[in-house]
């Protein structure tokens, strides 16, 4: 490549080629220092691509220079000639964001990053939009390769040239898009002459910031209860969010082992649903940027750190740690736990803690309420029953009958609820169940060690699979050209988590609605091209990093059952004094209960 040239005439020779795209070529520019880059057409560009690039020069400032590689200066084939390409701020020492967001690419480049750190790039993504809208431009063409994010979560836009730039009222356009990222109504449409918006834009922003948040899922990719496909393309033209409040109705439920979307505050929520919903397309409706920036930063104020696991991070209104519990439930871990966990035995003594739990005396049973005991004296007989003819008599003993079988049914009744209190709650029922519970926790502990045994072994089985699953797993679904298997389709497999080789089974691709054996088949047939290069070495054992997680996975389950038992001691000691507590509060009134029970009895058998 031969030297270019700025507007100002200043020459500029191009250094080393950084990368290729399909509109041109990223080269170093020495004269500048480390910090820039230059980007060269492959062909010529027409007079309104070269307004467009003169336009995000003349408007470039600090803003925008600190979140996106904008254009800073032209570059010409000479002083005066038309122009090649454009110099802009170099990206170095950042990852495609859906390298973040994706759990799989998220482990291996972002092995660190909780969901505080999610968050707060998803804060940051809202921000860097708000700036480009603030100048009056539009992204237009979002996508997950033109949105990089670093180490500590700062963003930058890349492509920036593709942007609709409005400059002293000219919109130069932005014509190109990516069907998953693209709101309902411009669906299926060609860009050429069409005007984005910013309303535009916070469709595509809400799906962004739904992959960081929600574990990478595609909010549109879903399982579908009608007849035929659901592509994402065609859920997003129709409506159908997935996880929103109003998915049943439209058919569709969210992938097997997803979280729900309360596991965010009502107010995020709410923006999703509004992003999502019907009513978006009206100008303006959807949420902008700005709003999803108070959110994100008022849920980084409420986050809470699990016990059990320190990366995880979770809404603190929500009563428990939902990674915890999907972990448990379908044994998928979305972060890779931290290094703190001891896995040396600790100074717990199982017997003393038993002895302890053992040493709380039980309640007891809820002390028989026998009403047959009870005595009552009858309420007499009517005198106007005795001196009535026979007739008005039968009438009449009739009436009182139906009286007194009223009084009891009200009684009875009253003393059935209040009776069911004191056998549940005043009785021993609920101590035997926690240490029936406790009692299974002391049997799985003394077994921890068999636990261990029977593990280890089962790694040692499988050596052969281990190697075959971590060198599947570096290729990443999402790097290869693979027949039938576009963006969308990636994106959806990737919803179902299937990122990598690895993850790759004809079990679990033809379960999604709409891949068929043929899309199966082109997965396992690229998986088998990748497997020809895989070589098993019986000399490597065990991997190191499988024994360390069996040794976390010990102490965790160790750890847990520690606490467990612990604070079995209060909860026994805790429900024993409830039961006994009740047992005063009640008895009263379940003795008058009783008692008007066996005078409404004994009222209704002295009729006869």
């Amino acid at each position: 490549m031969n030297d270019l040239f700025k507007e100002s005439g200043q020459r500029i020779p191009l250094g080393q080629k950084l990368g290729s795209g399909g509109e041109g070529e990223v080269y170093e520019v020495p004269v500048l220092g480390h910090d820039f880059a230059a980007k060269i057409y492959h062909k010529p560009l027409p007079p309104e691509k070269q307004a467009k690039l003169r336009a995000m020069v003349q408007g470039c400032d600090e803003r925008l220079g600190k979140i996106a590689a904008w254009p800073i200066a032209t570059l010409h084939q000479n002083a005066n000639g038309p122009i090649r390409g454009f110099i802009m701020p170099k990206v170095v020492g950042y990852k495609p964001i859906h390298e973040l967001y994706g759990p799989a690419h998220r482990k291996q480049f972002f092995p660190y990053a909780d969901w505080a750190f999610l968050i707060n790039t998803a804060r940051n993504v809202a921000a860097a939009f708000e700036t480009i809208h603030s100048h009056g431009h539009v992204v237009g063409d979002i996508n997950q390769g033109n949105i990089f994010v670093a180490t500590n979560s700062i963003i930058k836009l890349i492509d920036c040239d593709s942007f609709q730039i409005t400059v002293t009222g000219k919109h130069y356009l932005c014509e190109v898009g990516v069907g998953h990222f693209i709101p309902p109504e411009l669906q299926g449409l060609s860009f050429h002459g069409i005007h984005r918006t910013k309303n535009h834009d916070n469709f595509g922003l809400a799906i962004l910031l739904f992959h960081l948040l929600m574990m990478g899922r595609h909010p549109f990719a879903g399982i579908y209860s009608g007849h035929g496909e659901m592509p994402i393309e065609k859920a997003i033209q129709e409506f159908r969010f997935a996880y929103g409040k109003n998915a049943n109705n439209k058919g569709m439920s969210p992938p097997p082992n997803t979280l729900p979307l309360d596991i965010l505050p009502y107010t995020l929520s709410a923006l999703f649903e509004g992003a999502f919903s019907e009513l978006g397309i009206k100008a303006d409706a959807r949420p902008s940027a700005k709003m999803w920036i108070q959110s994100l930063d008022s849920l980084k104020g409420q986050l809470r750190t699990c016990r059990q696991e320190s990366i995880h991070k979770y809404f603190g209104e929500l009563g428990s740690c939902p990674w915890c519990a999907l972990e448990s439930r379908a044994a998928v871990y979305f972060f890779i736990p931290n290094a703190s966990v001891s896995t040396t035995p600790n100074d717990f003594n199982l017997e003393q803690i038993w002895t302890r739990i053992m040493a709380i005396s039980s309640p007891g049973p809820a002390p028989h309420i026998d009403i047959a005991s009870i005595h009552v004296t009858p309420k007499p007989i009517p005198a106007d029953l005795t001196g009535l003819f026979a007739l008005f008599k039968f009438q009449r003993q009739k009436e009182e009958r139906q009286t007194r079988q009223m009084a009891l049914t009200t009684v009875q009744q009253k003393f059935n609820t209040i009776y069911s209190q004191w056998q549940n709650g005043a009785g021993d029922s609920k101590f035997l169940s926690v240490q029936k519970e406790l009692s299974a926790l002391r049997s799985e502990y003394k077994n921890l060690g068999k636990f261990y045994n029977q593990e280890y072994q089962k790694l040692q089985d499988n050596i052969q699979t281990q190697q075959r699953f971590r060198f599947l797993n570096r290729f990443f679904i999402s790097d290869h050209n693979i027949p039938k298997i576009g963006p969308t389709r990636k994106a959806t497999l990737a919803s179902y988590g299937i990122e990598t080789a690895a993850d790759v089974s004809k079990q679990k691709i033809i379960r999604i609605k709409g891949f068929g054996q043929s899309y199966a088949a082109e997965l396992l047939k690229w998986q088998a091209g990748l497997m020809r290069g895989f070589v098993f070495d019986p000399k490597r054992g065990i991997d190191p990093t499988d024994i360390s997680d069996l040794n976390r996975s010990l102490a965790i389950k160790r750890q847990q059952i520690e606490v467990g038992l612990l604070a079995g001691i209060g909860r026994l000691t805790q429900v024993r004094n409830e039961a006994l507590h009740l047992r005063q509060q009640i008895q009263t009134p379940l003795l008058t209960a009783a008692k008007q029970v066996a005078q409404a009895k004994a009222d209704l058998k002295i009729l006869g």
